[in-house]
């Protein structure tokens, strides 16, 4: 009685989705178009297109039954040298390059197709290993290309927070309110890798202790996605598709890359997911269970709101569909609920008058989501590798519908997958800053990506098994060119972009670091710098002669304290990229400026005005990568 009743509930929504979704694709576009905002409607065509024409190819192809496929097992091993082959030559490309090349990206995306044919084409009895062996490799070189290859990764400046306090640890072996602030309430990855700085007795910069250890974490996640693929459909084609898409999920790559402290919790959330599948009825399995998820909670406190969220929706989809999966249960939430806000009462209280801060600050135009209104073509050339994401999500949510092969949990994670897209992918939560800056909707994705993959794994499942062969060619060649533009996008490949954003790159070389450290032991008044070197310089023992560059927005000029106070300019930086510097429209200097959040931040790139002021100053240092003016 309950699995018909939820058949009938989840078909009636598949069939409102199936009209709903192109009929959303359309206003989405007419309604910016009828008020004049082209941008909005330019930037909204990455989701329009796949939630107009994948229901449409699911009417046509619905009622073709799905067909095996099978290739003859010798092709399985040429396909496996080209893996390695490609593997051998990005290796040798990265260490010839100062910047990863075009054609190393290339590689990648080649080396996502053979395992995607692997998978797809042959019998996977004793293949299962090796290919679980090329998925781990794959994610350890997408991912360690970036953030171990060049000298300092700073990703979205996070790490350079993080490395600060692993060398204080390193060096005092006390976790102290002084340094850590807010963190001395979950120091634990910063322990982590300190502990593993020390034991291992490497000579190399610490950044690149932490960057190899999250990125190791990162390739035992792919595994442990195949573990949750396999008890969830018990079919190792799905549980290989799976991990997949994750090495390839943007959200993954830049956390796998970042290493901050929030990236592990990407792992545990794996591992709780896993607990919740095999721990029902199983009294040492349930206590593991609600362990880790104290882990979670004392780890990184403010992820866990994020996973709640995850949590109850899912359970409320569980309740609304009488599907009874007990997947998510109330006493799970409760425990969560009740452990989470006593830990934050007790320990990270700071947490609770941030959440009513945001809510009761101003809404303000931040520096994310300046540039969906001032360069929205840019901006939608990287949100590209979405279009075909969103398509198999899309597809593999309508496919699972008459498909007998699915259980009830499933189709509920596949019904959340689509409704995440929502909060998953860049889009009407940018629009809206105060929900993207004041409550970090941008990180849902980190926690998401994990049932976004589940879904768009069977939907590419069920198009190759649907279609014929001028069908599964174009599928194919959808899939690699996600694949291409997931590695290529300038939030994964900021140093090689194919396209760039008002960004800045994300890494410092070590000629820069060096700059940055003799011109502050040098200096007597403030050292002026843009964003990125002011953050670094924060966050070290030159702190309190770090200030953001600040420029007048009507004089075209610079602001200084005093006279002896100094400009250092990331020439390298700035030919290639803008600066981020504060944009003030008034002749007083600021102390403290008020920049939090980006409200007031903007990019200047080389051939603007304000950079003519600086030929009124003298210079005092240059480097290869930096200048000093007085």
């Amino acid at each position: 009685m309950l699995n018909n009743s939820f058949n009938h509930r989840l078909q009636i929504t598949g069939n409102i989705m199936l009209y709903l979704l192109p009929a959303i694709a359309v206003a989405g576009l007419a309604i910016p178009l009828a008020f004049g905002k082209n941008n909005l409607a330019l930037l909204g065509s990455y989701l329009a297109v796949p939630m107009f024409f994948s229901p449409v190819i699911y009417l046509k192809f619905k009622n073709i039954k799905s067909q095996s496929i099978s290739v003859n097992n010798i092709y399985f091993l040429l396909i496996l040298i080209v893996f390695v082959l490609c593997l051998m030559v990005s290796l040798f490309l990265l260490k010839a390059f100062e910047v990863r090349p075009l054609i190393f990206f290339i590689l990648l995306s080649i080396m996502s197709t053979s395992l995607l044919l692997e998978i797809m084409l042959f019998n996977l009895e004793k293949k299962t290993p090796v290919i679980l062996i090329q998925l781990m490799a794959l994610s350890l070189l997408i991912i360690w290309s970036a953030n171990l290859k060049y000298y300092f990764f700073i990703g979205r400046t996070d790490p350079i927070t993080h490395l600060w306090f692993i060398q204080n640890l390193i060096e005092s072996h006390h976790v102290t309110s002084d340094i850590f602030g807010n963190y001395i309430s979950f120091p634990l990855w910063h322990i982590l890798c300190s502990n593993i700085y020390m034991i291992s007795g490497v000579s190399v910069p610490v950044q690149k202790v932490m960057h190899f250890t999250n990125g190791l974490i990162f390739s035992f996640l792919v595994l442990a996605v195949y573990l949750i693929s396999l008890k969830i459909f018990k079919d190792k084609v799905l549980s290989l598709l799976i991990p997949l898409f994750i090495c390839l999920n943007p959200d993954f790559i830049i956390y796998g890359m970042s290493s901050i402290a929030r990236s592990v919790i990407s792992f545990f959330e794996i591992v709780i997911i896993l607990l919740l599948l095999i721990s029902e009825n199983n009294i040492g399995k349930r206590i593991l269970l609600l362990f880790f998820t104290f882990i979670v909670i004392i780890y990184h406190p403010v992820s866990i709101p994020f996973i709640f969220l995850i949590f109850l929706i899912i359970y409320g989809l569980d309740k609304f569909y009488h599907t009874n999966t007990k997947f998510i249960t109330k006493n799970y939430l409760l425990y969560i609920l009740i452990t989470t806000l006593t830990y934050w009462i007790y320990n990270a209280n700071y947490i609770l008058e941030t959440i009513v801060g945001n809510i009761l600050s101003p809404d303000k135009l931040g520096i994310k989501t300046k540039g969906i209104f001032l360069m929205p073509t840019s901006e939608l050339f990287n949100y590209l590798q979405f279009i075909p994401l969103i398509f198999f999500i899309i597809y593999g949510y309508l496919w699972s519908l008459k498909a007998n092969r699915f259980n009830s949990l499933t189709k509920i994670l596949f019904l959340f997958a689509l409704l995440s897209i929502t909060l998953t992918f860049p889009g009407p939560s940018l629009l809206i800053s105060k929900l993207s800056n004041n409550f970090n909707l941008l990180r849902f994705g980190e926690y998401t990506f994990f049932f976004v993959s589940l879904a768009a794994a069977v939907g590419l499942f069920g198009l190759l098994s649907q279609t014929g062969v001028y069908g599964k060619i174009a599928v194919i060649t959808a899939f690699s060119c996600m694949a291409f533009l997931s590695v290529t996008n300038d939030f994964t490949a900021s140093d090689n972009p194919l396209v760039k954003r008002p960004f800045y790159t994300y890494y410092l070389s070590e000629g820069e670091v060096n700059s940055f450290n003799h011109i502050c032991s040098t200096s007597e008044g403030y050292v002026f710098s843009d964003f990125i070197a002011t953050k670094y310089l924060f966050y070290s023992k030159y702190s309190e002669r770090s200030h953001i560059l600040e420029a007048n927005t009507d004089t075209k000029k610079f602001l200084k304290n005093i006279d002896s106070d100094i400009f250092l300019i990331r020439k390298n930086e700035l030919e290639k990229r803008p600066l981020k510097l504060y944009s003030n429209n008034s002749d007083r200097f600021f102390r403290d400026p008020p920049w939090a959040g980006g409200a007031n931040l903007d990019y200047y790139y080389n051939d603007s005005a304000i950079w003519e002021s600086m030929k009124n100053h003298n210079k005092i240092y240059e480097s290869n990568s930096t200048l000093v003016l007085y």
